[in-house]
């Protein structure tokens, strides 16, 4: 068996988390989410890599991580937190429109993501395979959260890249003509791969934050729609995440 030799420190000073996890990859909404979380929970905050890991006074609740950022980092957060004893992680990121039919502001919820990042063929992936989220608690997430938000989550599929200044007209048609993605982002697929691998439930949810469709970049990050979505989303979840019975059951 072709052991890994650097594994997840799980020491006496390591945390035992409770099954969810939330990774925010902006550290704005992670701040956001932690505020609109009932009073009493917090239970203190540590570093985690270059992250802030904010745990639950109640050792069985939620926890929070993030800022996050490419596949990599993603999954050695992912890593560590599956080895600290979790067992179902929801990731809340943002992502970029390849096609008019998104607009700044809106919900996504991948329900594929194509490989194109270095971590997950670690992971048994290759470059260009397609990988899902838990299927059932991506559902669960989608549904509850437009329930408690009021917002319209789309499902999608999603192309996950390294590479954010090689988003080429080129790479974007063959993207969405072949796979029929309708976003880009850095996170997802990796994280689909590596939670199956480790027997850990992903589920994500993406803000739409910029768009490449038409082979123009039109950032939205300064738009009030976009804005908005982040506080409604920041508000919702923390609402969501301790709101019995808990999601997914």
């Amino acid at each position: 068996m072709d052991v890994p030799i650097v594994r997840p420190v799980c020491g006496p000073k390591a945390p035992r988390l409770g099954p969810l996890a939330v990774m925010v990859s902006n550290r704005g909404d992670l701040d956001a989410i932690a505020a609109a979380m009932p009073a009493g929970w917090d239970g203190g905050q540590r570093n985690l890599f270059n992250s802030r890991l904010h745990l639950p006074a109640a050792p069985s609740e939620a926890c929070l991580v993030g800022p996050v950022m490419a596949a990599a980092y993603a999954v050695m957060l992912l890593e560590t937190l599956a080895a600290w004893g979790v067992r179902r992680v929801l990731y809340v990121g943002w992502c970029g429109a390849l096609d008019d039919g998104l607009q700044v502001g809106d919900v996504l919820m991948p329900v594929l993501a194509v490989v194109d990042e270095g971590t997950s063929p670690a992971y048994g992936q290759r470059t260009e395979s397609r990988v899902r989220p838990a299927s059932a608690w991506q559902a669960a997430v989608g549904e509850a959260l437009a329930t408690v938000t009021g917002l319209t989550v789309q499902p999608v599929a999603v192309w996950t890249t390294d590479a954010v200044f090689r988003e080429t007209p080129r790479r974007v048609a063959h993207f969405v003509e072949s796979h029929r993605v309708r976003a880009v982002e850095m996170e997802v697929s990796a994280l689909c791969t590596a939670a199956a691998f480790l027997g850990v439930e992903m589920a994500a949810i993406l803000a739409v934050s910029d768009s490449l469709g038409g082979g123009h970049w039109r950032p939205g990050f300064a738009l009030p729609r976009f804005r908005e979505t982040r506080r409604i989303l920041a508000h919702g979840l923390g609402a969501l995440i301790q709101m019995p019975p808990r999601i997914g059951g």
